[in-house]
C-alpha cells in the first residue's frame, strides 16, 4: 500500500473504516506535498474514535477529510491518478497497525479501468454525502 500510495502524480482518493497507521499516512502527506490532489472519507468518529486524530492531522496537511454517516463506511480502498492510467486498492485490511501487520487480511491492486472507475464513482457518490469534520 505505501508503494500504490507513493505512485500517486495526479489524485490520490482514500475511503477506508479507519486510517490510524502513522507510516501510511506520512506517505499521504507526502504526496499532498508534492502537488497530488488527495481526499479522505473515513468513518463516523463516533464509531471508530481514531479517526478524530487522523483527521485532524490529514487537516493539518491541507487534506480534504470527510465522515460517512450513512451507510456505515466498512470499506478499505483507494485510487490513485483515476483520470489516467489509474490503479485501485480493495481489499479487507484497514489502515491500522494491527490490520496491516498483525492480521491475515487480503486485497487487490486493481488496473482494469472499468474496476478503477467503479471503486472511484462510489467514493464520489460517498464523499457528496460525506460530513465534514
Amino acid at each position: 500500500l505505501l508503494l500504490l500510495v507513493r505512485s500517486a502524480r495526479k489524485t490520490l482518493i482514500i475511503e477506508s473504516m479507519q486510517f490510524a497507521e502513522t507510516e501510511l499516512r506520512g506517505a499521504v502527506a507526502e504526496r499532498k506535498a508534492a502537488g497530488v490532489d488527495v481526499r479522505v472519507l473515513l468513518a463516523d468518529p463516533s464509531w471508530i474514535t481514531a479517526n478524530t486524530a487522523a483527521a485532524a492531522f490529514l487537516q493539518q496537511q491541507g487534506i480534504p477529510v470527510r465522515w460517512l454517516a450513512s451507510p456505515d463506511a466498512h470499506v478499505k480502498a483507494l485510487v490513485v491518478d483515476a483520470d489516467s492510467e489509474g490503479q485501485a486498492y480493495a481489499g479487507s485490511e484497514n489502515l491500522s497497525y494491527t490490520s496491516l501487520t498483525r492480521n491475515r487480511e487480503v486485497g487487490v491492486i486493481l488496473s482494469e479501468p472499468a474496476a478503477v472507475k467503479t471503486i472511484r464513482d462510489t467514493f464520489e457518490k460517498d464523499w457528496a454525502t460525506g460530513k465534514a469534520f
